[in-house]
């Protein structure tokens, strides 16, 4: 599963990023979004081309082709970590 397949204001615990792009792994940390960090999907553009995204209480807007690069599971509010938005 990935940010793209997200549903509005339910968290998920991204799990791993696909990019073999340096940079794009560094701009997506500078963002937040990294392994083990909360995402939770708040707007979408009409034809869902770009995403809008919470991340640590910041708006990180995404390309489609971007979101799709990192892997999200649903994040269970009882495990094991304990995440605040």
């Amino acid at each position: 599963m990935t940010l793209v397949d997200s549903q509005f204001n339910k968290q998920y615990l991204i799990t791993s990023i696909d990019s073999a792009s340096y940079d794009l792994q560094q701009r997506f940390y500078a963002m937040g979004l990294c392994e083990g960090n909360i995402a939770v999907l708040q707007h979408t553009s009409l034809a869902k081309d770009t995403y809008s995204f919470n991340v640590h209480g910041n708006h990180v807007a995404l390309r489609k082709r971007e979101a799709r690069l990192i892997n999200v599971k649903e994040y269970q509010k009882d495990s094991a970590h304990n995440h605040e938005i």
